[in-house]
């Protein structure tokens, strides 16, 4: 456990400041971006939505096939556990190992919020539903899943930086390798609460559902 909490914040003796406090720095930066997705996403939809436009439809139909390539929430079954769990492993994977790019796990942290601010704006239309209903459908799970990814993004982007700043510059090359040493650890903490993100969206979701907004999920 001492461990886990070095890896992250890190220690004086243990990492050098440049792992420690970027990661940290790249988790509120990579906050910052998906709080700015969503708020592009919801404010470009209820535009489209106030103005009446055709793209208004064509919006509409990419936000469906969006959601329809997400795994089909079946609750309580181990199933579902796997499908979320694995989606999101997916996502998080990609984050790592495109960070040499470094940009792109921005970009994908991005368009995960434009596309939850889109959502949001939908169910909040919806008359057998409400925004309530749909904040309490992701906060439960967002809490644990959305910093896990911000994790990955986050370490994916700094392996981007040190990577090139050593290919350029010839610099940085021992901060890029203790990076390296510790990046399995940073990446294992962010699949185990990826893990556990899925159990509560499988399983603690419906249930809140279900219990305080009558919405049941067959």
């Amino acid at each position: 456990m001492r461990q886990t909490k070095q890896a992250i914040s890190g220690s004086r003796g243990c990492q050098p400041k440049v792992v420690n406090m970027s990661i940290r720095m790249l988790m509120v930066i990579m906050f910052i971006v998906f709080l700015w997705g969503c708020f592009l996403g919801s404010s470009s939809l209820f535009f489209l939505l106030q103005t009446g436009s055709e793209q208004a439809e064509q919006v509409f139909n990419q936000v469906e096939q969006i959601l329809g390539s997400m795994p089909e929430i079946k609750p309580y079954t181990v199933d579902t556990v796997l499908a979320i769990f694995m989606r999101n492993f997916e996502v998080a994977l990609l984050s790592v190992a495109l960070g040499l790019l470094v940009v792109v796990p921005g970009i994908i942290v991005f368009v995960n919020g434009f596309v939850l601010g889109m959502v949001l704006v939908l169910v909040s239309m919806n008359p057998e539903a409400s925004i309530f209903a749909g904040l309490a459908a992701i906060i439960p799970h967002g809490i644990i899943e959305l910093p896990a990814l911000f994790l990955a993004a986050s370490v994916g982007t700094r392996i981007g930086i040190d990577f090139w700043r050593y290919v350029i510059k010839k610099k940085d090359k021992e901060s890029l390798t203790r990076l390296l040493t510790f990046a399995p650890l940073l990446l294992l903490i962010a699949v185990s609460l990826l893990f556990i993100a899925s159990l509560i969206e499988t399983y603690a979701t419906p249930y809140i559902l279900e219990t305080f907004f009558g919405i049941k999920i067959p």
